[in-house]
């Protein structure tokens, strides 16, 4: 899981924009390349920071959530890892 970008939203509060990579998904997915979670949400799903990384972060996806004013998930990020996974598999 990689940290992309952490914002604070009126109406939503601390947003916390992850990656999350070496995932196996329906049709070969490997990596999901944004998740917008809650901070509490992250709270509840992260043990401990193992590296951190400087280089640019790639917020394609971001600007295409932040363009459809995208909702948050407020689940643990496996739960949402789970919702992602029966969306891929619906679409199949």
């Amino acid at each position: 899981m990689t940290i992309l970008k952490v914002e604070t939203l009126e109406k939503i509060g601390e947003v916390v924009h992850i990656s999350v990579s070496a995932v196996r998904m329906p049709g070969g997915v490997t990596s999901i390349g944004h998740l917008p979670m809650s901070r509490d949400a992250l709270d509840r799903s992260v043990v401990k920071l193992v590296r951190t990384e400087n280089g640019p972060p790639d917020l394609g996806g971001y600007e295409t959530w932040k363009s459809a004013q995208g909702g948050v998930f407020t689940t643990t990020v496996s739960e949402a890892m789970s919702f992602v996974r029966q969306a891929v598999e619906r679409q199949k």
